[in-house]
């Protein structure tokens, strides 16, 4: 796709986001169709699905990327603005990072680049002014870093290009079986804790209290 139709759907992109944005009753879930058609007419290959379910152990982010049904690339979105770094988010940020291979988590103008869970590249396509607190307010009229377009474009058909990587070494091997383990002791312990309210995972207490016993 040429350099210009690439400028034109990231501008048209960030126009939209930015008016809805400054319109003050936006939530994340405001923009999730404007990323969609961004990364359709970017990547016009691969099919997105919104708040996909049941895809992962980890949680359902809130994109799919996929290409002929495989599925090849996740992406998890904030609200304009929020802080990808918050404490907030880190629990379900390392959960996603330690399952998913190709990830990629943003606020809608900034978006950081994720492969075996290792930040690759970060990028931000608007403009905020230094030391204001105020995101909203922040916002440089509608100035977007457009010397970053063409990056930003290459690297997202990087990430829709995504085919997995061969294991070669047993460090890498280590890493992601440490990973998936970390992943499996969350998941028993929501599991098992679930049922006090719910009841819906009896079977599995059960079993559980039966191996403390026996142990």
């Amino acid at each position: 796709m040429s350099s210009s139709n690439n400028y034109n759907h990231i501008n048209d992109y960030l126009d939209g986001v930015i008016s809805k944005f400054k319109l003050g009753i936006t939530s994340e879930h405001t923009f999730r169709k404007d990323l969609e058609v961004l990364i359709n007419n970017l990547s016009p290959t691969v099919n997105v699905t919104n708040e996909p379910s049941n895809v992962t152990d980890c949680g359902n982010p809130d994109f799919l990327i996929s290409k002929k049904h495989i599925p090849i690339g996740f992406i998890e979105a904030k609200d304009v603005g929020k802080d990808l770094s918050s404490k907030l988010y880190k629990e379900q940020f390392d959960r996603y990072k330690a399952a998913l291979d190709n990830l990629i988590i943003t606020d809608y103008t900034v978006f950081e680049f994720y492969e075996y869970g290792e930040l690759k590249k970060t990028i931000r396509l608007v403009y905020i002014s230094e030391n204001n607190t105020n995101y909203e307010s922040s916002l440089v009229g509608n100035e977007y870093c457009e010397e970053n377009y063409e990056t930003f474009a290459e690297t997202l058909e990087k990430f829709c290009g995504y085919k997995g990587q061969t294991i070669k070494s047993a460090q890498r091997l280590a890493v992601m079986m440490a990973g998936k383990a970390r992943l499996l002791e969350n998941t028993l312990y929501h599991a098992l804790t679930s049922d006090e309210k719910s009841d819906e995972n009896s079977d599995l207490r059960d079993q559980f209290e039966t191996f403390k016993a026996v142990l």
